[in-house]
């Protein structure tokens, strides 16, 4: 009752936002009726060839992101109105801040859960199978409905400024918490039942395959040790622990939604493609055929036949760089997440292995060459041969099949791309051990 009081008393002295919020979800009310049936419209073009792009795609995507908007806006409302009040309680401030730690992770719940819809954009725009979208769907929902209540109250017990209520009830809440988590992951990487089983019987050698019962295991068990530390007297830690979990399962979700859109943008890509070389065989075939009635049989330099173009090859180049590239955006987005936490890795950057000279405003100093700097280096060693390798069958995707060009031009234009790929990163490579360019210019 007091945090009711709080709020209208400062719905009240905050007119001016309560009417902006006010209309503001007034207005995500009104559009989503609008929104559905321009969804619906769009998914009817997915899939044709004269129709399909992947703008239906990020627009569907956006779509779905208004939609679900409502519920996480009220919520973040309150949370601004009670932590905004002239007169807060401490209560009122813990409801505050609990609301605005819970509402991105329930609006997280909200837009996936629709993602999986039947109709969805899994379902119409990636393909997913409907087995896997019920998995889903049913653990999502299990989370809305369980874990995001518990996720609220871990918070505001957590925030509590009363000892009692962090060290009795908070590790209740909390354990409480980590087993329905623990539950959740249990059936999603279940390797026979879950969300990865159809993967594992798609791919049995592979070695995530091999591998599935440790992932299963350390899946499931994460969420159980957390829970058993906070009874050891290490609450703040594991919830520190958690948090960075959930944030970086979030980022991992995101990355793979960006991953998907990228991929069927190449599938789009590469059926038009193959579409362009139809087209150009059908009328090679019939210049051929006009060619067999000319009588005229004129002595002249035979015509160079064009090497046909290796689709497969194209796309498993192509791939394999869109996979190179989302596993470093996801190795950097994870130590952006996790490097207060992993202090131990800046050890690399205090072995100096040997010295380099390099002149500093107009001053020759000695710098030291790092352990880490020598690891940095391998790795761009790593990406310079992988993209060097695969870089012709992405311009030839995305960039050469615009172009008029004769098959010699294609060649020249790849092999260019290859030499400055690998020019780059060898003088990458030697800065970073040591060798700048004034002792390489040569």
């Amino acid at each position: 009752s007091d945090v009711a009081t709080i709020l209208s008393a400062s719905l009240g002295e905050h007119i001016v936002e309560s009417v902006i919020c006010l209309a503001l979800l007034i207005l995500l009310l009104v559009v989503r009726k609008p929104l559905s049936r321009r969804y619906a419209e769009m998914s009817k073009r997915v899939g044709r060839l004269s129709t399909d792009n992947i703008g239906l795609t990020i627009a569907s995507l956006a779509i779905i992101a208004v939609r679900v908007l409502p519920l996480p806006f009220l919520l973040f409302s309150i949370s601004w109105f009670l932590y905004n009040a002239s007169q807060p309680t401490v209560f009122s401030e813990t409801v505050a801040r609990g609301l605005l730690i819970t509402t991105p992770f329930f609006y997280n719940l909200l837009l996936f859960r629709a993602l999986s819809r039947p109709g969805g954009v899994f379902s119409v725009h990636f393909g997913w199978k409907d087995k896997t979208l019920e998995i889903v769907r049913r653990q999502l929902h299990r989370l809305a409905i369980i874990g995001a209540p518990l996720v609220f109250a871990t918070a505001i017990l957590f925030l509590s400024e009363s000892q009692s209520d962090r060290g009795t009830l908070g590790r209740m809440i909390f354990f409480a918490l980590m087993l329905f988590l623990a539950s959740v992951v249990k059936q999603i990487l279940h390797p026979k039942t879950g969300l990865v089983a159809a993967h594992y019987q798609k791919n049995p050698e592979s070695w995530a395959a091999k591998l599935r019962w440790t992932w299963f295991a350390m899946g499931v068990g994460l969420p159980l040790v957390l829970g058993v530390v906070s009874f050891l007297g290490f609450l703040y830690t594991s919830t520190i622990l958690v948090g960075l979990l959930v944030n970086t399962f979030w980022r991992v979700l995101s990355l793979i939604i960006i991953y998907l859109v990228i991929l069927r943008w190449l599938a789009l890509a590469r059926r038009k493609l193959a579409l362009q070389i139809a087209l150009r065989e059908r009328e090679a075939r019939r210049a051929e055929k006009l060619s067999d009635h000319d009588e005229d049989d004129a002595d002249g330099p035979p015509a160079v036949a064009e090497v046909p173009l290796d689709l497969d090859e194209v796309d498993q180049q192509s791939r394999k760089l869109l996979r190179l590239g989302m596993i470093i955006v996801a190795l950097v987005v994870g130590w952006q997440i996790w490097a207060d936490v992993l202090p131990a890795f800046s050890f690399l950057n205090e072995v100096a292995l040997w010295t380099q000279t390099a002149t500093i405003d107009g001053i020759e100093t000695v710098l030291p060459v790092t352990a880490a700097d020598v690891l940095l280096a391998l790795l761009v060693i790593v990406l310079t041969v992988i993209a060097s390798r695969n870089i012709p069958g992405l311009m030839q995707m995305l960039i050469l099949q615009r172009l008029t060009l004769a098959p010699g031009s294609r060649y020249a234009i790849n092999t260019l791309a290859r030499y400055v790929i690998v020019t780059i990163g060898t003088i990458t490579v030697l800065n970073l051990i040591g060798w700048n360019w004034s002792q390489i210019q040569w």
